[in-house]
């Protein structure tokens, strides 16, 4: 692919992709090409307290990094679904970080009908309250 350009590329035979987990850029990788996001039944899918959340944050990462807009927009319809007083925080950061827009106007729905969450901050708090 490279054999003919001044790339650094061309002279070595692995590319490294820094900042990106295995596992994220494979699922995006199979989703390029099948157009389907399976996270159950996978061996090498790291389990965790938050399992599926911290998963789909990071393919959802990976996705806006790579503009492969249709994996995010599926990130985003998963994450909605854990959107609860517990995550709704991290979700409403990490929707600003990646321009999950469908996601943010969700977390920030959850937060104008649950006076039960605390504001994390006053940004958060105004753009709740607009």
């Amino acid at each position: 692919m490279f054999q003919t350009s001044r790339f650094i590329e061309s002279e070595i035979s692995e590319i490294s992709i820094e900042e990106v987990s295995f596992f994220s850029f494979m699922k995006m990788v199979v989703f390029m090409y099948t157009g389907q996001l399976d996270l159950k039944d996978d061996e090498h899918v790291p389990r965790n307290n938050n399992g599926d959340l911290h998963n789909l944050l990071d393919i959802l990462s990976v996705a806006d990094r790579f503009i492969v807009d249709r994996l995010k927009h599926l990130c985003e319809y998963h994450l909605t679904k854990l959107v609860d007083s517990d995550t709704v925080h991290v979700l409403l950061e990490e929707s600003k970080l990646h321009n999950a827009n469908q996601l943010e106007e969700i977390c920030l729905h959850f937060l104008r009908n649950n006076d039960n969450c605390a504001f994390f901050n006053e940004s958060a708090w105004d753009r709740c309250h607009r």
